[in-house]
């Protein structure tokens, strides 16, 4: 989960009315147009900003509560600021320093567009090349799809894949082969007409960008990006940023505090979700970005990396006519200020504990990152506004912290049919243990046990096989209490039995069947 999907401020998505209605109309004659010009930043205003960035650190840091963060702004293709604030987990003394390796969330998409992006340069692939050129086992639910969505549909999550199509999934243990598989049963909205943020649709793309390249992703990654620019604290494999000593712990936001309560394995969604690095590592990555637009062809062709870093698709229809578009590119945030310059970002999250963001400014060279080592409540993102507008008037236009903090909440809402229940006063009385126990399979979700314990009925879900208590609430529905990347603390879902000769012959879990897939069916002795 993305905190982009929460608040995009101004800065995401498809192609707009007026460049589509230029190609249609190419006879017409247009008026004389220029580029925006360029800000009238000067050196003195980024010196003068850097100058606040240390208070404006220690502000945040202190409001938040965050354990630790690390921030680095580059400017002209220098980095003028590299820091660590904070600790690495909270009640131990080390500290965050600029070699902190922190888990990225989903600032990996825009890395794994810059590493597709490289492909591209070298003549391996087209961002518009089907996806299933390179995959011939994909599968959606429209062979039409299937046979026609691209790299870049996949990229920009236009494939018609619903949101976060595969996360459940992953939050029960399937890997990142067994995940596509199950793609095809996903329902699909209007192909190319709808947007819906997918970390799935992102590792799909990533697939075919590795099978055109004929190199595994993590080895892909490594050898196209990563080892060029130098970046020798980052990967894309869980257990590397594991080996690091010095690498920050996750603190989830519960209770209102900070508390290191999970670990967090991505591997599933890498391209996604995987990527772990520093602050150091990452100003490689940015200077890289920047120096496309001085037409610096040595790794990446501007001609590979613009497609990315432009509008295709719309984040969401306007609510109003005074509302200021977002869109989003191949995996970056595209959006553009009130003087029309083009603004590129994205911010990573996972509720277990981890919140990143980064912010490009390509008209004024400039470029910043924030990464801390706590769930999102707004800190990288309001850092990063903070800077800009000071760059920009001096000081900050509003208060960004709040601003970001209060939608972030939203991120936290528990989930499931039951949240905010009280179980009935007089519930229909529940029947033997004996009439649930047995094994279970849904074609999405795959075989599931239930079994009786100390008096208890237990569930255990997917290749993780986590036992999880069921609770009796009224007649042959029971309560599920699931806590993990999705479905945060205090989420309580109804498991309803469906019972047929004395013998429940299926159940259906609510949280997760969304999209009509999450129903088992019993396994008869011989299956089981």
């Amino acid at each position: 989960m993305t905190t982009d999907q929460v608040f995009m401020g101004g800065l995401q998505r498809v192609r707009s009315a007026i460049w589509y209605a230029a190609l249609l109309i190419p006879a017409m004659a247009a008026p004389a147009y220029s580029a925006p010009a360029v800000p009238d930043i000067t050196d003195e205003a980024v010196q003068a900003a850097l100058k606040k960035l240390p208070e404006q650190i220690a502000s945040t840091h202190q409001r938040s509560g965050v354990p630790g963060m690390a921030v680095a702004v580059i400017y002209k293709g220098e980095t003028l600021f590299a820091e660590g604030a904070g600790v690495r987990a909270a009640g131990r003394a080390e500290p965050v320093d600029t070699d902190t390796v922190f888990q990225l969330a989903s600032l990996s998409k825009p890395i794994s567009a810059t590493i597709t992006a490289t492909q591209v340069t070298q003549g391996k692939l087209d961002w518009n090349d089907p996806a299933a050129h390179y995959l011939p086992s994909l599968r959606l639910a429209s062979s039409y799809v299937t046979e026609q969505a691209t790299i870049g549909d996949f990229m920009a999550h236009r494939s018609g894949l619903p949101g976060a199509a595969g996360d459940d999934l992953e939050d029960i243990g399937f890997s990142r082969v067994q995940i596509l598989a199950r793609l095809q049963q996903q329902p699909l909205t209007a192909f190319r007409l709808s947007h819906a943020y997918a970390n799935f649709s992102t590792t799909t793309a990533a697939e075919a960008v590795a099978a055109a390249a004929g190199k595994p992703w993590d080895e892909l990654a490594e050898t196209s990006l990563f080892k060029p620019l130098g970046m020798t604290r980052t990967s894309t494999r869980y257990q590397d940023y594991l080996a690091h000593d010095n690498r920050a712990t996750l603190h989830a936001f519960e209770n209102e505090q900070f508390q290191p309560l999970y670990q967090r394995n991505p591997d599933a969604q890498s391209p996604a979700g995987g990527v772990s690095s520093s602050v150091n590592d990452l100003t490689h990555w940015l200077r890289l970005l920047l120096s496309a637009r001085k037409g610096n062809e040595q790794l990446i062709s501007q001609a590979a990396l613009l497609p990315a870093m432009s509008p295709q698709t719309l984040h969401a229809p306007l609510a109003s006519l005074l509302q200021q578009p977002s869109f989003y590119g191949y995996g970056f945030n595209v959006g553009f200020d009130d003087q029309g310059q083009l603004r590129l970002s994205h911010s990573g999250a996972f509720l277990l504990g981890a919140s990143t963001s980064f912010h490009l400014w390509p008209a004024a060279d400039l470029g910043m990152v924030v990464l801390t080592n706590g769930g999102p409540v707004g800190v990288p993102e309001s850092l990063i506004a903070d800077f800009m507008d000071t760059v920009r008037h001096g000081e900050p236009q509003r208060d960004w912290y709040a601003a970001y903090h209060e939608p972030m909440k939203a991120l936290y809402q528990p989930v499931g049919d039951l949240v905010g229940q009280a179980p009935p006063s007089s519930p229909a009385p529940v029947k033997s243990a004996g009439h649930y126990i047995g094994d279970y399979e849904s074609r999405y979700f795959g075989q599931a046990a239930i079994y009786q314990q100390d008096g208890t009925l237990w569930i255990k879900l997917g290749p993780d096989n986590k036992p999880q208590p069921l609770t009796h609430w009224d007649g042959d529905t029971f309560a599920i209490e699931p806590n993990n990347e999705n479905a945060p603390a205090g989420s309580r879902s109804s498991v309803h039995f469906t019972i047929e000769q004395n013998a429940a012959t299926g159940f259906t879990i609510e949280y997760l069947n969304q999209n009509g897939l999450a129903r088992w069916q019993r396994l008869s002795p011989a299956d089981s």
